[in-house]
């Protein structure tokens, strides 16, 4: 037991001992010199300065890319506008497309409807004798004389003719032959 209260009594000494040394150390590395004191305060706001200057060209730098990365994408907005124009443009143009697409369908569907009545007339004409076909030619315009003379078999043609007048029949024969 005494050993334990030896031992612990220098470890105590040993301990007060390394804290007055560390005290001392401590003490005399601080300058007591004003002139010295004078001169750490500037080296430390020359060091100050220096780190100050540092952070303002990061920050200038930092600035730099800043304003290029806000002119791209100011000049990548715009080309979406840009974009978007031309898309919007080409939207117009197709539906125009699709809307002149459905309207020439109509007038091909009405053509062709116009066509297959117009083959079925001239199927009951071509049946009809000449002297039947005489008074319903003679109230017909010229132009629907044409279009039965175009549907009507090409061996039932000259009963169409036969039933005009010879003077009606000349002014047809003068239409189909210029294209009309």
């Amino acid at each position: 037991m005494k050993k334990i209260i030896i031992w612990t009594l220098a470890a105590i000494l040993s301990f007060a001992l390394l804290v007055v040394v560390i005290f001392l150390v401590l003490y005399n590395s601080q300058p007591s010199d004003p002139e010295l004191e004078t001169q750490a305060i500037l080296d430390n706001e020359f060091m100050s300065s220096n780190v100050l200057e540092k952070k303002d060209l990061t920050i200038d730098s930092l600035q730099a890319v800043i304003d290029e990365l806000n002119s791209e994408i100011f000049f990548k907005n715009l080309n979406i506008d840009s974009l978007k124009q031309i898309t919007g443009f080409q939207e117009g143009l197709i539906s125009e497309y699709k809307s002149s697409l459905e309207r020439s369908t109509k007038q091909l569907t009405a053509k062709a409807d116009d066509r297959l009545k117009m083959e079925e007339l001239a199927r009951t004409y071509g049946s009809m004798k000449i002297k039947e076909m005489e008074p319903i030619l003679a109230e017909l315009n010229d132009d629907m004389v044409l279009e039965l003379y175009k549907y009507t078999a090409t061996r039932n043609r000259k009963n169409i003719l036969q039933a005009l007048s010879f003077k009606r029949a000349a002014a047809i024969t003068e239409r189909m032959a210029r294209g009309e």
